[in-house]
């Protein structure tokens, strides 16, 4: 994940564009990717991450 980060982070690509560089027609990701579409888990795991930013920014002003 974290070299994901720093491709996404120093890439003037987009994160579709970086993933299908990456991704091999038919392979383990391809599989993976297709399945959390169409079990809708990708929408679930940004909002986890949306969740977790909201509640960090919440922890923070407490602290301050």
């Amino acid at each position: 994940i974290k070299g994901a980060a720093e491709m996404l982070a120093n890439s003037k690509r987009s994160p579709e564009e970086l993933r299908r560089m990456v991704t091999s027609p038919g392979g383990t990701t391809e599989a993976a990717l297709e399945y959390f579409i169409r079990n809708k888990l990708d929408g679930t795991i940004e909002t986890g991450f949306f969740e977790a930013v909201r509640r960090s920014e919440q922890l923070r002003k407490k602290e301050e």
